[in-house]
Parts: structure tokens; C-alpha cells; sequence
């Protein structure tokens, strides 16, 4: 949530006057406890108090009440005044689609209600460390933020500022072994990203974190994950983040903060050191002229059983955020309330710097011994040739513990992030090469091995019939075969024919005895129709002829109207309607074979698509040609035959036969390789020969931990100056934290410590 808009109303009566001081709370909920804290802004100064939490002892919502309330009693009274006005942090698990889930929703407005709180707004976990870490280090974010919360764990990734997406760590336990596990596995889901950002920030985890720490360091990352190196492990204080949060809105309200104290959970304070300024020097210097004296210790700037808690912030003017979101600034040197012996003009002058301010520090440590020495008494008298004995010591052991404490600050505290940005070259080629697949490989003759691959598919297909025929019944009925002449027999099938030409055949085979004119023989016989259709359905009384016989020595002669001739156009199914589906089919399961094969490959075999063979083991069609039907269906199982390669063997040649495109320093990328089939011929003995096309980068070698050497203890312009020589690095980018030691870039120099140095490498 953007800050900006919950501070709106109150930064509006800022112009109208002085503002009230005002109070408000950093509530941050996680499954297991509640932290709270209180924050405020006066007078241009920030204050935030101690922070208190309290554990969860339950999963319902009155446990989460309790341990609310608890915090919330303890951070929210400062004697007369009872704060109501918060913010909630809350983790990655509550959040959906940018607001509170609907699952815990109701559950902050109980909170509220039941503990008379005023809700300002909240913010997300990783957002507000993304906004701290940005200011901190002057960068965007770039880094993978594990928050431990038990069942409630999850990560997000930063490039740039920019959320690449959350993941929850789907672990079995709270051991460092099944969190590694989570973490590894909530890693694999980010397919799409080429490189993860090399740096781990843990925060929020309740024990075991140095444990955890070495397990993670200790865990395979860049053989398991994209990792360009091994990545930088990050521990956070359980207080750091809602020391983040309140940050945010004492920012929003026109405060600046000391990045530095929210980094650790119970800051060590350090007496802070004055810094004399020239011109104080002088006046010094004419004073002890004109006046001689015995100073103090404390006189001399040494705060002897002083209480160093009271310390104010100043504030300087508030800045205009350029979107609006939540931005740390950092926080001008604390100085030391003023003692009760100093005069106003004294304590207006006498800024008291912050033990971490080199610059500050620096001028700390060259004036205060002629400071001390101004101020003891000079040989105006022989007694007092000589330094107090007593101050002595005092002195020497003073200049040997600053002298140590800046070594080891120097030393110990900066630490720098170098990304190298690499060019890398194109190496983009063609080559004529053989592929045996019942042979042996061999470079010099360009002949890799192959091997089959084999695959079955079986589908079914539906298709639309398209002939069309004239189909029905033929008509039937009964006639008597009257005979003049001799005995005759006829065969079943012996045709009769109407005056009409209609043809009709017997459907039994009969004999008729002899007869004439006056008494012919006559026999009964049934008839059918040679042809379908109603034109056959003739009414009685019809005479035929039979067979060839003349008419005047027999004569059939139907008693009976015939019946049941009828015809119609129905829809057959042709030999081209099979064809025709069998293509589409074989066509389809073509396909999937194809994509069923380059499914089977291993990573580093590459498929011939134009030379997978298919055979065809079933077929069968529901319809045969001719039969009447709208539609018929076809099932058939075909099983197809490809040949696959090495694609680590053919890169492999072309590393060989251009070996003298690739310059020094530089090598091959397997993983940035593409092999491209343009053409194959298959001869008749089963010879394969093929041009293949690779596509592929030329990346510079680099060893990191000599690039690690080369910039230890150098300034940024030697650092960047050493790297240039690097093949392949085309920019170079330093970052040095904390950021007190980027204020003079040209005179500060790179870690002595080479640990404290890290090494990125991205690619253009």
C-alpha cells in the first residue's frame, strides 16, 4: 500500500501551521507472533520506541486478539498520551490481488474495534524492505526475500525494484535441511527466468538461522538452479522490519532517518565523538593564548559516566517522493543533548557526529590531541614544563583505541557488489554432415551417430458420405402362364415382360401340361420386378409374354394388382469419401507422432522431422463403399519411426571445423545453441545426410575469484580499470554499503576485505 496516501490528510495541515505532535504504531502480524512499536514526529525530529512482541499460543482469532492486545498496551502509552492511530505489516500470505485477503480482512477490523484503533493503511513485508534496501544501497533491489513463518513461509523475487513473483516454501518441518529443500523447490517454479539474483535475504526466522545459514551456503545452487554464482546469504534481525515499516511513514511525515540503527535489533551505542571545525580550532587557540588553564577530561571532549540514550535525530527538510511510495532517506548524524555547562552558542556550534561518520570520525581523530594538548598548561613556569602525569596515559590509550576502531571499521564494515556487464559474440554457422544410424561416429569423415526412435498412435475419424443413388423396392405379385401348345418348363428367373416393357422374372421354377384353345393348362407362379420403382406396381388383367415364346402359344396373365415397387435418392458412401478420411487421419496422427517423439527426446537429442517413416497396422471404416449412410467413421493405428541425434556431438564438429572462429578467452555456450535441420536425403541404402545450421554465443571466460583480487583495496577507478581488460566485459558497475562511503567516491577505495567483496555477472 502506498504510504504517501495515508499520510495525505496529515502532511495537508502542515502548511497551515505548526502541526500537533502526533503518535502512531507499527503493528506487524505473522502466524506465530505480534510486534509492535511507536513512532512519532515533532518538531522536524523522529523518535521510535522500543519494540515489544508477544507469541500466538493458538490458531483462532482470540489468540491472535490476546497477543495483540498485549503488544499494542505496552507500545501504545507514553504516559499522557494514548496512541490509536496504525499500521499494520503484514506478510506475503495475506495479500490477494493487492488487498487483504477476504480470509483475514475481518479479522484487523476486530482488532481495531475490540482495541479502539484507528487504521491508517497497511503494507507488505517485502515491499517495505524493498524500499528500505533501495535506499540503503542506493540501487534497486535485486534479491530473493525468504520471510520464515512456519506455514506461512514464502519467498519473492527483485529484479531491479521490480517483483518478479511470490512462491510459497512448502516445507515439513522447521529444520534447516527441509527449508533448503522448500527453498529449492519454490525456486524450480520461476521456468521463465534465465538467471536468479545472487543474494538471499532471510528475515523473520525464530532460530537456527546460523544453522540455516550454512546449510544454504553449503546447498548446490548452481548446478540445481540458474545461478550465474554462487549466491550471497543475508541474515536479518527479527526487528529489522518493522523498523522498516515505521521508517516508511516517518518519512512520509517529512522525517529523516539513520539507516544504520534500523539494521540491528539492539544497536550498540557508541559515545558519540565531536568534530571541531577549523574555525574553532583557532578561536581555541586564541583563547589559550590569552588564558592558560587546567582543563578536564570532559572539557576536552571526553564523556566521562554520560548518559548516551538521550539522543535527538535532526531532521532535514522532507523530500517529494517522485511516485509517491514510501522511500528511506538517511538520517543526518545524532548529536548529543547539550550538557549544562555549555552556553547556547557553544551547543549551536559543537555538532556531535555519529561514531559511524568516517568523514565526521576522520576530523574527530586529527584535532582532538591538539586539541588536548592546547589546553594544557605551557612552559611559562618551570613546574610546568611537563603534562599532567596522570593525562598521559589517558591520551596514549585514547589515540590507540581510535587509531584501532577506524582500522577495523575500514576494514570490516564496507562491503561492495561489482556487476560486470559481458558482450557476448555471435557464432552463427552451417555445416554438411552425415548421420548412421548402424555405424560408428566419425569427425574427420563429418558422420555422428543416430538412433531410432519409435512411437504408436491410434485415432478414430469421422467423416460425411458424398455419392448419391437411386435405392427402393421392386414390385411383387402373382401370374398364371397359360399354355395352347405342348408341356413347357420354365426356371426360376425366366423373364415375362408387360405390353409396356416392364420386366418381371419367376421366383420358383413350374411346368404347364399341354393344352389348347379350348381348355389351355394353366399354372401359378409369383413375379418380381427386374427394376425398383412404383412404375412396376401394374393393376391386373396385364398380359406378358414369356420369356421369347410366341404369345400365341403362352401367355401369363396377372389376376391381382402387383405391389411394393417403390424408389427414392439416398446417400451412399464412395471410394473417394474413404480416401479422402484416410488422408486427413493419417495426416493428423503425422502430428502427433511428431510432437509424441520430440516429447521423448532427452535434453541434448535433437529429432529429424522430415525423415520419421510411418506405417499403417489397422484400419477399419464403419461403412463400405455404396452402402446408404450420411456419415462414416474410420479407425486406424499407425506406428511412425524417427531418427535422433547427439546434440552436444554436432556442436561438438562445429566447435572443430570453425574452431578458428572462436577467439581467445572465449567459449562455447551449449545452453545458448540452437541446431537448426534446413534439409535431409535419405538414399536408398538408409543414408542420412542433412545441412544443419547452429546458432550459438561466444561468452568470455571469467574467474571470479580473480576478478576478487584484482579489486581488493583499489579505488572505484582502478577497480574499473583492471576489470576493462577482462575479455568481454562491455560496463562495469560498483556499489559500496554502507552508503556513508560512497559520499567521496574518487578517494574511496574498494574492501581490503576480499569476503566483503562480491562479483556479478549479467549478460547483455
Amino acid at each position: 500500500m502506498d504510504l504517501s496516501k495515508v499520510f495525505s490528510p496529515i502532511l495537508s495541515k502542515v502548511g497551515q501551521g505548526t502541526p500537533k505532535e502526533d503518535y502512531f504504531l507499527a503493528v506487524k502480524i505473522s502466524s506465530s507472533q505480534v510486534l509492535a512499536t511507536s513512532w512519532k514526529v515533532a518538531e522536524g525530529k523522529v523518535a521510535i520506541g522500543q519494540i515489544h512482541s508477544a507469541r500466538i499460543e493458538g490458531n483462532d482469532f482470540d489468540s491472535l486478539l490476546k497477543a495483540a492486545d498485549k503488544v499494542v498496551s505496552q507500545a501504545g502509552s507514553t504516559g499522557s498520551v494514548e496512541i490509536n492511530k496504525v499500521i499494520f505489516a503484514v506478510p506475503e500470505s495475506w495479500v490477494s490481488e493487492g488487498k487483504i485477503a477476504p480470509a483475514h480482512l475481518p479479522n484487523l477490523r476486530r482488532i481495531c474495534q475490540q482495541l479502539d484503533l484507528t487504521p491508517l493503511g497497511y503494507v507488505v513485508l517485502s515491499e517495505a524492505l524493498d524500499s528500505f534496501f533501495k535506499e540503503a544501497e542506493g540501487a534497486p533491489l535485486t534479491a530473493i526475500l525468504v520471510e520464515l513463518d512456519g506455514r506461512s513461509s514464502a519467498l519473492t523475487i527483485y529484479r531491479a525494484g521490480k517483483s518478479l513473483g511470490t512462491a510459497p516454501l512448502l516445507q515439513n518441518s522447521d529444520s534447516p535441511e527441509a527449508i533448503v529443500a522448500a527453498l529449492e523447490n519454490a525456486l524450480k517454479q520461476f521456468t521463465d527466468l534465465e538467471a536468479l539474483p545472487a543474494r538471499i535475504i532471510i528475515y523473520d526466522g525464530k532460530s537456527q538461522l546460523d544453522a540455516l545459514s550454512q546449510k544454504i551456503t553449503a546447498h548446490p545452487w548452481t548446478g540445481r538452479l540458474p545461478f550465474l554464482h554462487f549466491p550471497r546469504v543475508e541474515i536479518l534481525p527479527s526487528d529489522f522490519v518493522i523498523k522498516a515499516v515505521a521508517a516508511s511513514g516517518a518519512v512520509q511525515m517529512g522525517a529523516s532517518l539513520n539507516i544504520s540503527e534500523l539494521a540491528v535489533s539492539s544497536p550498540k551505542i557508541v559515545p558519540p565523538r565531536p568534530e571541531i571545525r577549523p574555525e574553532e580550532s583557532q578561536q581555541a587557540t586564541r583563547e589559550s593564548e590569552a588564558e592558560l588553564r587546567e582543563v578536564s577530561a570532559q572539557e576536552a571532549g571526553f564523556a566521562l559516566d554520560a548518559d548516551f540514550s538521550e539522543v535527538t535525530l535532526p531532521v532535514k527538510s522532507p523530500p517529494s517522493p517522485a511516485n509517491g511510495s514510501a522511500e528511506f532517506t538517511p538520517l543526518p548524524p545524532p548529536v548529543i543533548e547539550k550538557r549544562p555547562d555549555q552556553t547556547t552558542d557553544q551547543t549551536s556550534k559543537k555538532e556531535r557526529r555519529h561514531p559511524l561518520n568516517l568523514v565526521g570520525a576522520t576530523s574527530f581523530l586529527t584535532t582532538i590531541p591538539k586539541t588536548l594538548f592546547r589546553s594544557l598548561p605551557q612552559p611559562s613556569p618551570p613546574s610546568s614544563l611537563k603534562p599532567p602525569p596522570k593525562l598521559i596515559p589517558l591520551l596514549g590509550v585514547t589515540l590507540l583505541v581510535l587509531i584501532l576502531g577506524f582500522a577495523g571499521i575500514f576494514y570490516f564494515l564496507p562491503k561492495a557488489t561489482v556487476t560486470l556487464t559481458l558482450a557476448l559474440k555471435n557464432f552463427d554457422h552451417e555445416m554438411e554432415l552425415a548421420v548412421q544410424t548402424n555405424g560408428s561416429s566419425s569427425s574427420d569423415q563429418k558422420v555422428i551417430t543416430g538412433e531410432f526412435l519409435e512411437v504408436a498412435e491410434i485415432g478414430t475419424k469421422k467423416g460425411i458420405a458424398s455419392g448419391r443413388k437411386t435405392v427402393g423396392e421392386k414390385a411383387k405379385g402373382n401370374v398364371t402362364i397359360y399354355s395352347v401348345a405342348g408341356v413347357k418348363s420354365f426356371v426360376a428367373g425366366t423373364t415375362i415382360t408387360s405390353p409396356d416393357g416392364l420386366k418381371f422374372t419367376l421366383d420358383r421354377d413350374v411346368s404347364v401340361a399341354s393344352g389348347d384353345a379350348i381348355t389351355p393348362a394353366t399354372v401359378s407362379v409369383g413375379v418380381t420386378a427386374s427394376n425398383i420403382g412404383a412404375t412396376h406396381n401394374l393393376s391386373s388383367g396385364t398380359k406378358f409374354t414369356v420369356a421369347s415364346l410366341s404369345s400365341s402359344d403362352y401367355l401369363a396373365k396377372n389376376d391381382s394388382a402387383f405391389s411394393g415397387g417403390s424408389s427414392r435418392e439416398a446417400t451412399i458412401v464412395t471410394k473417394a469419401d474413404q480416401d479422402r478420411l484416410s488422408a486427413t487421419l493419417s495426416a493428423e496422427l503425422s502430428a502427433k507422432a511428431q510432437e509424441d517423439l520430440q516429447a521423448k527426446l532427452a535434453p541434448a537429442q535433437t529429432l529429424l522431422p522430415t525423415a520419421i517413416t510411418s506405417e499403417v497396422s489397422k484400419k477399419k471404416f464403419s461403412k463400405d463403399v455404396d452402402a446408404e449412410a450420411e456419415t462414416l467413421s474410420l479407425d486406424m493405428t499407425m506406428n511412425f519411426k524417427g531418427v535422433i541425434f547427439s546434440t552436444g556431438e554436432a556442436i561438438g564438429l562445429f566447435k572443430q571445423e570453425f574452431s578458428s572462429d572462436i577467439p581467445d578467452g572465449y567459449t562455447l555456450t551449449p545452453e545458448e545453441s540452437s541446431l537448426t535441420v534446413h534439409q535431409v536425403t535419405v538414399d536408398k541404402k538408409g543414408a542420412i545426410k542433412l545441412d544443419l545450421g547452429l546458432s550459438s554465443k561466444l561468452a568470455p571466460h571469467l574467474n571470479l575469484e580473480d576478478a576478487q583480487s584484482r579489486v581488493t583495496g583499489k579505488s572505484i577507478k582502478q577497480a574499473k580499470a583492471s576489470l576493462s581488460s577482462l575479455p568481454g566485459v562491455s560496463h562495469i558497475d560498483v556499489t559500496i554499503t554502507p552508503r556513508i562511503f560512497q559520499k567521496f567516491i574518487d578517494a574511496t577505495v574498494l574492501p581490503w576485505k576480499k569476503d566483503n567483496i562480491q562479483i556479478e555477472v549479467i549478460t547483455e
